[in-house]
């Protein structure tokens, strides 16, 4: 290749499958990732901790580490890529101190109470991202039962 355009061509052309980019040789891929059991675990997690400190206010993942907390929301997991529940408009990270990634403080979005609370709102069932950017959604959805699967059960889950 002997130009920038032509080499945006390729990567436009080659990124949903995964491609080494050809002007700087680092990886670039698009990426599906599924709103998953563990994600919906640590919503509702959120979305418990959030209710009991007064809604709004945001929650330190530190919480989740914590086996009484976690026994008190009756969830014995949590997903380890819940941050991509951001990029579904569930949550929502406090502004971090400069040069740090993220402060490590969550909070629960309208969107997120509203499809832990209803149980039957639709959210697309997968988002597509590309260096940690959203770059679309899937058209199918899903509700937070089915995001938890068979090995969940959302009524136990929400008691307490």
């Amino acid at each position: 290749m002997k130009t920038i355009e032509e080499g945006k061509a390729y990567l436009r052309a080659n990124f949903e499958k995964g491609c080494k980019c050809p002007c700087c040789d680092g990886s670039v891929k698009l990426y599906k990732r599924k709103l998953n059991s563990g994600m919906a675990l640590f919503l509702i997690g959120l979305y418990k901790l959030t209710k009991e400190a007064n809604n709004g206010s945001y929650v330190s993942v530190v919480f989740f580490s914590n086996k009484e907390i976690m026994a008190k929301m009756n969830i014995n997991t949590a997903s380890l890529d819940y941050s991509v529940l951001k990029h579904f408009n569930l949550i929502d990270p406090r502004a971090s101190e400069i040069g740090k990634k993220d402060s490590g403080h969550w909070s629960i979005t309208w969107k997120g109470l509203d499809f832990v609370e209803k149980n039957t709102t639709l959210v697309p069932k997968h988002v597509f991202l590309y260096n940690n950017k959203r770059q679309g959604f899937s058209d199918e959805t899903i509700t937070i039962k089915e995001a938890l699967g068979e090995k969940f059960d959302f009524d136990e889950l929400m008691k307490g």
